[in-house]
């Protein structure tokens, strides 16, 4: 084996082990969901505390690299919700919305249960906005078009984007509360239902 097939083969290692640990640190964030240990990280993947530590300095640094992840691909979840329903109505948008959130935050349950619930406002170590954010900005651009289209009334425009963000804050709240196996209730329906009685216009 010459040393550029060493090299490749280090690096496929290398990076194997740092996505055992990301997966193991998410089953411990399920499991404990409070007073997560790097020591129970390192059990669940296998690997001793002093290679842990090589991969991720600080506990911090571990959590907030599962956040960065898993906000990535729910920004591509959201970013092809966009996409599947351009042209829609707003209502069917924001039923795909709810939907593909519901989907994903169920998927991902350790971020539900970790960084996407106790810090939906703020922004991480890397200064990315968190998901809230770009979920908000998604459902501003959505509200817009539908008031070029007459589809909402305009003298409540201001308050659309805070209702829409309530809603979105309690599928957050939802998710986190259910248990691992449990099937997951889909109000997104009902969500748009409860929203568009108010806004549509007549």
């Amino acid at each position: 084996m010459n040393k550029t097939s060493k090299n490749q083969l280090r690096t496929r290692l290398k990076e194997s082990t740092r996505e055992a640990i990301l997966e193991a640190a998410a089953a411990v964030i399920l499991k404990t969901k409070t007073d997560i240990r790097m020591e129970d990280i390192a059990a669940e993947a296998g690997v001793a505390i002093g290679t842990l530590y090589n991969y991720f300095t600080s506990r911090q640094e571990l959590m907030d690299t599962i956040t960065q992840k898993r906000r990535s691909a729910a920004e591509a979840y959201i970013r092809q919700s966009q996409a599947d329903t351009e042209g829609m109505q707003i209502s069917s948008r924001l039923r795909h919305l709810f939907q593909t959130l519901f989907k994903f935050l169920e998927k991902h349950r350790a971020v539900t249960h970790h960084s996407l619930t106790f810090k939906l406002s703020q922004d991480d170590a890397s200064g990315q906005p968190p998901l809230i954010a770009i979920v908000n900005e998604y459902v501003l651009d959505l509200l817009q078009t539908a008031l070029q289209h007459q589809e909402i009334r305009p003298e409540y425009m201001d308050i659309y984007p805070l209702v829409i963000s309530a809603y979105i804050k309690e599928i957050f709240a939802i998710v986190a509360e259910q248990e691992e196996g449990d099937k997951m209730p889909d109000y997104s329906t009902r969500l748009v239902e409860l929203f568009m009685k108010g806004a549509q216009a007549s």
